[in-house]
C-alpha cells in the first residue's frame, strides 16, 4: 500500500542517514591502512605517441585520431545528447540528473580503453575502438525511494522516444556490491554509446561512498587481504540499502543476460 511504502522510504531514509558518517569513517581508516600506490600518469611522448601504465600505447596517428575522436564526443554530448537528457528530465515528474560534472569519461581514460581495444584486436580502427567504449558518455536519474520503479519503466520509454537504442539493461538491486539500475544507449546515426544509471538518493551516495574502492578493485595494485576488505565494505555499505517496491519487475534486457 502507499502507506507501506513511505513508511519503508521512511526507515530506508533514516537508517542510511545514521550509518552515513560511520561509513565515511571505515573508508578514511582504509586509506590510511592501505595509502593509494602512485601510478605513472598518462603522457604524449615528444614524437606524439601516448604511453601509459599496463603497456598501453598509440602511435603518434592513433593518438592524434583518438583526440579528435574526444573533441568530436564532447561536441556531440554537449549538443545533442545532454539536450536531450534534459528533455527528459523535465519531462519526468520525479526523475532529476544527477552527476552531470562526470558526464565525460576522461581523455586519457578514453585512450586507455582506445589502446586496450587496439592492443587485443590491432586490425581495428581507432573510430571502431571508440565505438565498442560501453560509457564514454554517462548520465545518472536518481527517484523517490517510493517512485523509482515507475520513473524508471517510464523513463527509458522517453529515451527510447527521443531516438535512443537500447543495448543493454541491468537490474542490480539484488546485488551485493553495487544497487541500482545500469543501462547502455547507442545513438542511432553516430553509433555513440552512453550509459545511463538509475537510482534512488541513497543509493547514488552509496555509489559515490562505494566509487574509489571501485576503482581500487578495477585496479591490479592491490593485495589480496585489501581487495578482501574492499569487497567487504562495498557489501557493508550496499546491505543498507532497500530495494524501492515494484523493482523486480523491471526486466533485464536483453533477458538472456539475467543469469
Amino acid at each position: 500500500s502507499a502507506a507501506d511504502a513511505a513508511y519503508q522510504a521512511h526507515e530506508a531514509r533514516r537508517a542510511w542517514a545514521e550509518a552515513v558518517p560511520r561509513l565515511r569513517e571505515t573508508w578514511e581508516e582504509h586509506k590510511e591502512r592501505y595509502p593509494e600506490r602512485s601510478r605513472a600518469a598518462p603522457d604524449t611522448q615528444p614524437d606524439g605517441s601516448w604511453v601509459a601504465e599496463g603497456g598501453r600505447r598509440l602511435t603518434p596517428e592513433q593518438n592524434a585520431e583518438s583526440a579528435k575522436a574526444c573533441a568530436d564526443l564532447r561536441d556531440e554530448a554537449d549538443q545533442v545528447i545532454l539536450p536531450a537528457m534534459h528533455r527528459v528530465e523535465a519531462a519526468s515528474p520525479d526523475g532529476r540528473l544527477a552527476g552531470l560534472e562526470h558526464m565525460l569519461k576522461g581523455e586519457d581514460r578514453l585512450k586507455e580503453k582506445i589502446a586496450d581495444e587496439l592492443l587485443a584486436k590491432p586490425e581495428k580502427t581507432v573510430g571502431k575502438a571508440m565505438s565498442e567504449v560501453a560509457d564514454p558518455v554517462r548520465f545518472t536519474l536518481s527517484y523517490p525511494f517510493e517512485r523509482y520503479a515507475e520513473g524508471v519503466t517510464t523513463d527509458v520509454d522517453r529515451l527510447k522516444a527521443e531516438g535512443f537504442e537500447l543495448i543493454k539493461l541491468k537490474n542490480l538491486w539484488t546485488a551485493d556490491q553495487y544497487k541500482g539500475i545500469n543501462s547502455q544507449w547507442r545513438r542511432a546515426d553516430t553509433g555513440t554509446r552512453f550509459e545511463m544509471q538509475f537510482h534512488t538518493p541513497e543509493s547514488l551516495e552509496a555509489k559515490e561512498l562505494t566509487h574509489a574502492a571501485y576503482e581500487r578493485i578495477r585496479g591490479s595494485g592491490e593485495s589480496r587481504a585489501e581487495q578482501r576488505e574492499l569487497k567487504g565494505f562495498q557489501r557493508r555499505v550496499n546491505a543498507l540499502l532497500i530495494t524501492p517496491p515494484g523493482v523486480a519487475d523491471i526486466k533485464n534486457f536483453p533477458e538472456k543476460n539475467s543469469a
